[in-house]
């Protein structure tokens, strides 16, 4: 069955929505969800179009033409890698232009946020001569607890703390997930967003205090735009030393690979990153390594170039520690009912799969590898809304079955506020997600 016949969702990321404030344009959760409004073009702007690239700023009002079909620009903005017309309805809507034919030579990119439905007919074959190695430390029934903290929200007042130890001494949260790490352009340098890296510059002696003061920091490689390292990196060994570099200059051994994008869920990609692993924990024992992967209720898509069941079977089968598989319980689609039950319904899925790859773990064990990443309150996508109900909800299911690992998107949000970039949409005070989340630990 084709892909375009098996998607159900706008599994839009972790960020999409909400870094496009961050980038300098505002957005609001009807823009950011809305794929129905047809812009009216005439005639010569739809044959003037121009084909969309990234690095380009476009104005408000302006026409660009990707994959065939002609877009308006609705939000002024410099276009970023992987922030397509086709994903990010913040910026642009569908024109009533007659579609074009694409260059065969250059398909585009499709959604790297959507992985569709697998076919339950079809649920992949793992090898079963190989079931995987989950990291040692799972299965003894402890939680994580460590939402997502924008990198770009540092130092930013309009969040409701401007440092890791501001965030610490008001809330009481001692554990996050850094947003992210990408590589620096195409190189196999790193960088935060495609240039800086505010990592290992501005944000390194905040780290450093709030992890004297007993706090726990994860670094999430990935997410939804930019180039991610295993794909700029040209082999393994440089991965390795890009990785290794970060590990021994922050301090920070654990590490979450945030795989979004459909070109690094490939066996050549999962391959180069697997080995790169393999070597790294050899050397470095105390390195740990999750995935964060977007997921639907029925589970992860184990069929077709978003496979990302594929990335967690390869990695294990390369002899890979595993220490958590993080699911991005969020903007499902056209799937009814509460989120808390929904993201219930994709770890039991997920649960499933995982015992087709780690053969030899134990149900406790394989509870201990799942992890739950919620975006509370309001989602990318129209309809859908993590409540604190739902929170209470994952969070009795977490330690009922001991969930590995508990986060969300993201803490900067969990305030009352307008705009997905600022807040929750549904908060009467801050922290109010995190109240009831550090329950799990």
């Amino acid at each position: 069955m084709s892909r375009s016949l098996r998607v159900t969702r706008s599994h839009l990321s972790l960020f999409v929505a909400l870094a496009v404030t961050a980038a300098g344009c505002s957005s609001s959760s009807e823009e950011a969800t809305s794929e129905s409004a047809v812009a009216k073009l005439e005639p010569a702007a739809c044959a003037a179009a121009p084909e969309w690239a990234p690095n380009v700023a476009y104005a408000t009002g302006s026409a660009v033409r990707y994959e065939g079909k002609v877009y308006k620009v609705i939000q002024g903005h410099t276009s970023l890698e992987g922030w397509t017309p086709a994903i990010v309805p913040a910026l642009f809507e569908p024109t009533d232009c007659a579609p074009g034919t694409p260059d065969p030579g250059n398909p585009g990119t499709p959604d790297p946020g959507n992985p569709g439905t697998p076919d339950p007919g079809n649920p992949g074959t793992p090898d079963p001569g190989n079931p995987g190695t989950p990291d040692p430390g799972t299965g003894d029934g402890k939680t994580e607890y460590a939402p997502y903290f924008y990198t770009w929200g540092w130092g930013n007042a309009a969040y409701p703390f401007t440092s890791l130890v501001d965030m610490k001494a008001k809330s009481g949260l001692d554990g996050v997930t850094l947003a992210f790490v990408i590589a620096a352009g195409n190189s196999c340098a790193l960088s935060n967003d495609g240039t800086t890296n505010i990592i290992e510059t501005q944000m390194m002696a905040d780290i450093q205090a709030f992890r004297s003061s007993g706090g726990k920091i994860k670094a999430s490689f990935g997410g939804a735009t930019g180039t991610y390292l295993e794909v700029a990196c040209g082999s393994a060994s440089a991965l390795e030393a890009a990785l290794e570099g970060f590990v021994t200059r922050t301090g920070i051994s654990d590490l979450d690979f945030d795989v979004e994008q459909w070109q690094a869920m490939s066996p050549e990609i999962n391959k180069k990153r697997a080995e790169a692993f393999k070597s790294l924990q050899t050397k470095h024992p105390e390195v740990q390594v999750s995935f964060t992967l977007p997921v639907m209720p029925s589970g992860l898509v184990e069929v077709g170039y978003d496979n990302a069941a594929g990335v967690v079977r390869d990695t294990a089968q390369a002899g890979v520690r595993v220490k958590h598989v993080n699911l991005m319980t969020m903007d499902y689609g056209n799937v009814q009912g509460a989120m808390g039950d929904l993201a219930i319904q994709a770890l039991t899925s997920v649960h499933g799969q995982l015992k087709n790859i780690f053969a030899s773990a134990s149900d406790a064990q394989l509870w201990s590898m799942l992890g739950a990443t919620p975006m509370i309150g309001q989602n990318d996508t129209a309809g859908e809304v993590f409540s604190l109900a739902d929170a209470r909800n994952l969070t009795s299911f977490a330690k009922q079955k001991g969930i590995g690992l508990v986060s969300f998107w993201a803490i900067n949000r969990d305030q009352p506020g307008a705009g997905l970039a600022l807040s929750s949409g549904v908060n009467t005070a801050p922290f109010e997600f995190h109240n009831v989340f550090k329950a799990v630990k």
